[in-house]
């Protein structure tokens, strides 16, 4: 019989309370949430009654908790160095949410010490454990599009209210590491290890941060990538891969409601259908791959490359577009 994990959340952050904490309600086979914990009392006090836990003022005070395996931190990636640095030093499994770092140098100290210490650490992009990509991996293996010769992405939306965190740099704001790594993720997960070739990152002059960019990648066998990602654009959330036989499609790519029943559009010679993806919360699974994580070391291993591989583009990303 597998152990049920004790988990606290780190923070009361917005995707905490309307995504994850939801989520881990319905995983009480894996998951049994023991704190939450939030800098102001009354906040964590408000949850923690919704969700029959234990309130903790102060993140640090959650060590105090002897039982807890697991945290889950939802903070700004600004905060991201000393808290996963801290919790990883208190032998406890890790899940940042996304871009779990500010930098390579961050992300490797993180992997080191999980290593180290045989702890599982997961980056929040959720998304990709969706089953409308799997539903796109059956197509392409299918040979309906024929090999693939290009992938493309974009995800952006229109500007933020003044203020936003993600306006602000020493909270890790900006596009690249806001939205840009979806498209960076999800070109991962179709074309397999990626070079960045040359990268455009955008700033205004009233902002701190970029506020748009876009990026070119190519894989070991020469097939092109390329993403884009902003703040300031008109909404797209989608990506397409172009095969020599034909194309798929995916609207609503990073961000499903857990209610939609999405579509995948494929696009050959002879003929245009569509395939229907089941609904599904994407956080479930997401949050079960990482208590299966804890459970496994090639799990835990696969996942420490996934996320240096996410940071070193990322990094020649920014690198590339101060040239």
């Amino acid at each position: 019989m597998k152990k049920i994990i004790n988990i606290a959340v780190v923070g009361c952050a917005d995707i905490a309370i309307r995504k994850v904490l939801p989520a881990l309600r319905n995983l009480k086979s894996d998951f049994n949430l023991v704190a939450i914990a939030s800098r102001d009392y009354s906040t964590a006090k408000e949850l923690a009654i919704t969700y029959d836990c234990e309130a903790v003022e102060g993140y640090e005070n959650l060590l105090q908790i002897a039982h807890i395996d697991a945290v889950y931190i939802p903070l700004p990636t600004g905060l991201h160095d000393k808290w996963v640095t801290f919790f990883l030093k208190a032998d406890k499994h890790v899940y940042v949410e996304k871009p779990i770092s500010m930098s390579l140098d961050e992300t490797s100290k993180f992997i080191a010490l999980a290593r180290k210490k045989s702890l599982s650490l997961s980056e929040g992009y959720m998304f990709k454990h969706h089953n409308q990509h799997k539903v796109i991996e059956k197509i392409i293996r299918r040979g309906i599009i024929g090999d693939i010769r290009f992938f493309s992405s974009s995800f952006g939306f229109p500007p933020l209210e003044k203020g936003n965190i993600r306006y602000d740099p020493k909270l890790g704001g900006g596009a690249l590491l806001d939205v840009g790594g979806y498209p960076l993720k999800a070109a991962q997960m179709f074309l397999g290890d990626l070079s960045v070739q040359a990268s455009i990152m955008n700033h205004q002059a009233d902002q701190e941060v970029d506020i748009h960019g876009s990026a070119l990648l190519k894989n070991i066998d020469g097939v092109g990538a390329s993403i884009s990602y902003g703040f300031d654009n008109f909404y797209k959330n989608e990506y397409e891969i172009w095969g020599t036989k034909g194309k798929i499609s995916l609207q609503m790519a990073f961000t499903p409601p857990p209610d939609l029943r999405n579509q995948v559009h494929v696009h050959t010679k002879d003929k245009s259908y569509s395939e229907e993806c089941e609904p599904e919360d994407q956080f479930i699974p997401a949050l079960r791959d990482f208590a299966d994580s804890m459970r496994s070391a090639d799990l835990r291993a696969a996942n420490y490359l996934e996320i240096e591989k996410q940071s070193i583009s990322i990094d020649k990303i920014r690198a590339l577009s101060k040239y």
